[in-house]
C-alpha cells in the first residue's frame, strides 16, 4: 500500500503538462499516476534481492496517522485497522479479488 505525495504528483504533472484531478482518490485511480509510480517503485526494487521486491502495489488516498487510527501515538502501524481499513485493496494485490 502506497500514499502517494501528492504534492510531488502535482509537481511531475506540471512538468509533463499533464492534467491530473485534484481529488486524491481520483489521483489514486489515474492510471499515468499508478505507472509514474510504479516506475519509481522499479528503482527501488533493483536494490533488492528477488524475494523482497514489490511486486503488486495500491495507492492509498489517504494518509497514515495517528488521528485517523491507522497508526500508534509512537507512530507504529495499527496493522488490524490498515487490513480492515483497505481489505479490498490488499485482496487486489494477492489476486483474492471477487
Amino acid at each position: 500500500l502506497i500514499v502517494p505525495n501528492f504534492e510531488a504528483v502535482h509537481r511531475w504533472a506540471d512538468r509533463k503538462d499533464i492534467v491530473v484531478p485534484e481529488d486524491p482518490v481520483d489521483i489514486c485511480e489515474d492510471e499515468r499516476v499508478r505507472d509514474w509510480i510504479g516506475e519509481a517503485v522499479e528503482e527501488i526494487n533493483d536494490d533488492f534481492e528477488k524475494h523482497e521486491r514489490i511486486k503488486q502495489f495500491e495507492l492509498i488516498p489517504i494518509e497514515w496517522t495517528p488521528e485517523n487510527d491507522l497508526l500508534t501515538s509512537s507512530m507504529k502501524i495499527k496493522r488490524r485497522n490498515v487490513v480492515e481499513r483497505f481489505a479490498g485493496k490488499i485482496d487486489r494485490i494477492y489476486g483474492r479479488e471477487e
